[in-house]
């Protein structure tokens, strides 16, 4: 069953409702609301790298393709500036070597060192059985190194190899992989620190966002069912302990809490001596969905948009696009509701304020600089780490700020 809320019919006699602005990014040189459009003005990236050294694998029948797909995602093509130019590092590629098939290509992962990042061709999904799928393992040896990767399809090379567009995406990711930043949300943000955890796979992970220094960081650690709570609570207190400058900690939950994570990220809270601090459940799976009627005609949501649902929940549609009609009730965006579950105090708690951080997170997801997405990066990255980790890859002995998982 669904509630269907319309606005503004609904939402004006029943509820507080309104539209959030969208968030500012920065940019090196420069702020601006599109990071694409950013890119194209020169503004650069939040903070850059001085170099980045690459190591390519390739299959041996796309060994030509491949080679123009590097050279436009190195220096540039068409609306894409390039790596070199638009994330402002030098780019050194060290090698680019070649194999026949794909269990030749995870043994010559294995005597990978020394690089920033591992740059593979990988077949398309729906062309190979899951269990042939050479994704996973290739991802898994090159990690077990310390060093990330990207992976780049047979069609993106054979196809799109001179799409600046998708090179753009590539780029993002390949940058952000390495430890650079290409954007980050700072000003007008409620909290000073927040902190997103997930559990699964039989890890604890855990994302850092830090508002001062625009750098987002990730952590993850082994635990077993029993454990699960206290393992949240350490792994908290170990990121507090060396990043907690004061300020206000916002703790971000994928889901509701369950109570003896409370107890355990109370207790530690305390024990730190930090006052100021809220419990944010962010839920990506409810049965509400949004609809906008101007003039008889049925739309999707503002991007933005949010209905406040009694004293602690706000309702909050992160995607959505102005102006396109809705034919049927699936086509409408799935909003996400934000829950305050534990506040330092509930008369000066602003649950509002807390969901608007919440829909300006999502746009700090560096896998693309185009695409949207729904949940802020507190919430996705760490799901990302847990399911990576169902599928083999919980001991990453990578950088805590080379966003690998991307």
């Amino acid at each position: 069953m669904w509630l269907l809320i319309s606005i503004p019919h609904v939402v004006t006699y029943l509820m507080r409702w309104g539209i959030f602005s969208r968030p500012v990014l920065e940019f090196s040189s420069g702020t601006a609301l599109d990071p694409l459009q950013a890119f194209k003005l020169g503004y650069g990236p939040f903070r850059s790298l001085p170099s980045l050294t690459m190591l390519c694998m390739v299959y041996r029948d796309l060994r030509s393709e491949f080679r123009e797909f590097l050279r436009n995602l190195i220096e540039g093509v068409g609306v894409f500036g390039g790596l070199d130019k638009w994330f402002r590092c030098e780019v050194t590629v060290l090698d680019v070597l070649e194999f026949s098939s794909y269990g030749e290509a995870i043994e010559l992962a294995r005597s990978i060192h020394d690089v920033d990042l591992v740059l593979c061709t990988v077949p398309d999904e729906f062309t190979v059985q899951f269990s042939d799928d050479p994704y996973i393992p290739l991802k898994q040896v090159i990690a077990s190194h310390g060093i990330p990767s990207q992976m780049v399809t047979h069609s993106t090379v054979k196809y799109l190899r001179s799409r600046g567009v998708v090179l753009a995406n590539v780029a993002v990711g390949v940058f952000a992989k390495c430890g650079g930043i290409p954007w980050a949300v700072r000003s007008g943000l409620y909290g000073d620190l927040y902190i997103g955890f997930d559990v699964g796979g039989g890890v604890v992970s855990t994302v850092v966002y830090d508002r001062s220094s625009g750098c987002t960081e990730w952590f993850c650690r082994r635990s077993s069912l029993e454990r699960i709570a206290p393992e949240v609570g350490d792994l908290v207190a170990e990121v507090l302990q060396d990043r907690y400058r004061g300020g206000l900690v916002v703790i971000h939950r994928d889901g509701p809490y369950h109570f003896t994570e409370v107890h355990s990220l109370r207790k530690v809270l305390r024990d730190l001596g930090i006052d100021r601090y809220v419990m944010v459940s962010v839920m990506k799976s409810v049965p509400i969905r949004l609809l906008n009627l101007m003039g008889g005609r049925t739309q999707q949501p503002w991007r933005g948009t949010w209905i406040r649902l009694g004293s602690s929940r706000v309702v909050v549609a992160t995607l959505g696009i102005p102006d396109a009609e809705v034919t049927h009730l699936g086509a409408t965006p799935r909003p996400v509701v934000v829950e305050v579950v534990e506040p330092w105090s509930w008369e000066d708690v602003d649950v509002v304020a807390l969901s608007r951080d919440v829909y300006w997170l999502a746009q700090l997801h560096w896998g693309t600089c185009i695409l949207r997405t729904k949940l802020p990066n507190t919430v996705l990255y760490p799901h990302r780490v847990t399911t990576f980790a169902k599928l083999g890859l919980g001991d990453v002995a990578i950088e805590s700020r080379k966003l690998w998982f991307l």
